[in-house]
């Protein structure tokens, strides 16, 4: 559950946010940081999405090892789905 969740934290701190926090926008709800009422719902999603991958990988290619794998998983398809939710958002 850790690896793909590494994954989405680690893309969204190094390639979306650019390693810049807004501090005051932290505790506004309405604020950057806000998102669906407090929740980020693209990173839950492609948590979800990596957990079912580690699992998916830990079953049918056990000696493949699939902490690495879910982990890349979980950063790609968050940046994917971000940046289509921002492409769509701007348009």
């Amino acid at each position: 559950m850790f690896a793909p969740l590494f994954g989405v934290v680690l893309a969204d701190h190094f390639v979306v946010l650019k390693r810049h926090i807004d501090a005051a926008a932290l505790a506004r709800i309405d604020g950057r940081y806000g998102y669906s009422g407090g929740w980020h719902v693209s990173a839950f999603v492609t948590w979800a999405i990596g957990i079912a991958a580690y699992h998916a990988i830990n079953q049918w290619l056990p000696n493949l090892g699939a902490t690495l794998p879910s982990l890349t998983l979980g950063a790609v398809c968050y940046l994917l789905l971000v940046s289509t939710r921002r492409a769509a958002l701007a348009s």
